[in-house]
């Protein structure tokens, strides 16, 4: 049975990714593709528009090629889900290897070819692409680099509703209250401080109130499971936001994008360099800090900036510390004003 017959729009297609491959996508021109393909001008105008019209063509032509690799991994595995999604990760990374596109695109080995790489990263976050480029990377030559794996094991089951085998006494009380407060002090902080940078990304009002009900309801019951309490994480919640998550729906795609990662690819995700993480949490953080504090601070009282000099370096060894130092020098800094003032007075 012979091959369907390519249509002019996958020729013109097909040989604008060899160009691309070749001489690089700046040097691709319309009538250089029209002569490559033995048609007219017109013609290559007629079947993909423009050339971002083209660009958009070959990047949704190679997805279509990665979504048909998903579909045969699952479909040769119709009974075992975790196989398929493994076979699905082998195949797509397999595929990338030999895919002339995406190498042009990430490597731009001629020159700097950076027009392709917003139309693919806009569709893939930039911090997925640079985890998977680095684990790639130290994957294939072999370096000796600290990865996830080396900082313990993963689940590779999925949760069970227990419930605690304790004493219900006061000793237990005694043990477990310390914690509990100043868990329940940094994770509603840190997710006031977390509502608050989304709030001004978005430019939308939350609602902290029941922000902080829901994290209380559902640290109750992520104990049943086995889970620790947890809060609003600042690094994942920017990183949503600016990959274009703006619902809750964004949220549970997270979660459970992460609960697949852990438990079904967690021979994959443990051998991720942790330096990619760093990485990502490095530009995350020169992304949310704000550089006016620091050139601002000749104009700030001298007490602010104590105040936060001292909640920073706390910061660096352990995030309760910081809130208590700088609960703490805030107070002293209000009780010598509030001195300072009466004796004024007086």
């Amino acid at each position: 049975m012979s091959s369907a017959v390519p249509t002019t729009r996958e020729r013109v297609v097909d040989a604008a990714v060899r160009l691309t491959a070749q001489i690089g996508w700046s040097q691709v021109t319309m009538a250089r593709l029209a002569q490559e393909v033995g048609v007219s001008r017109q013609t290559v105008y007629n079947e993909v528009g423009t050339k971002p019209g083209l660009a958009e063509a070959m990047i949704l032509r190679e997805l279509d090629r990665f979504l048909g690799v998903v579909n045969e991994a699952f479909d040769a595995h119709p009974d075992d889900l975790v196989g398929a999604i493994r076979a699905s990760a082998q195949r797509v990374l397999e595929h990338a290897t030999g895919n002339d596109l995406l190498h042009a695109v990430v490597s731009a080995t001629h020159g700097a070819d950076t027009e392709l790489l917003p139309l693919l990263t806009t569709a893939v976050p930039s911090p997925l692409v640079c985890i998977v480029v680095m684990t790639g990377i130290a994957m294939y030559l072999g370096l000796d680099v600290p990865t996830v794996g080396d900082k313990g094991d993963l689940p590779d089951s999925l949760p069970v509703f227990l419930l605690p085998d304790i004493p219900l006494n006061l000793e237990t009380l005694k043990i477990i209250l310390p914690y509990s407060l100043a868990l329940a002090v940094v994770g509603l902080l840190e997710s006031m401080m977390t509502a608050t940078i989304v709030d001004d990304l978005t430019d939308t009002d939350s609602d902290k109130n029941r922000e902080c009900k829901g994290q209380g309801v559902a640290n109750i019951f992520s104990g049943f499971l086995g889970g620790m309490a947890g809060c609003a994480m600042i690094g994942q919640s920017v990183i949503n936001v600016k990959s274009g998550g703006r619902k809750r729906l964004s949220t549970l795609f997270a979660g459970c994008f992460l609960l697949v990662l852990v438990v079904f690819l967690g021979e994959w995700v443990s051998q991720i360099p942790m330096a990619a993480l760093v990485a990502v949490m490095i530009m995350v953080s020169i992304g949310t800090f704000s550089w006016e504090s620091i050139t601002n601070m000749a104009k700030h009282p001298a007490s602010s900036t104590v105040v936060m000099l001292a909640s920073s370096a706390a910061a660096t060894f352990n995030t309760a510390d910081s809130v208590m130092a700088a609960r703490v020098a805030s107070r002293s800094l209000c009780a010598r004003r509030s001195s300072r003032a009466t004796a004024a007075i007086r």
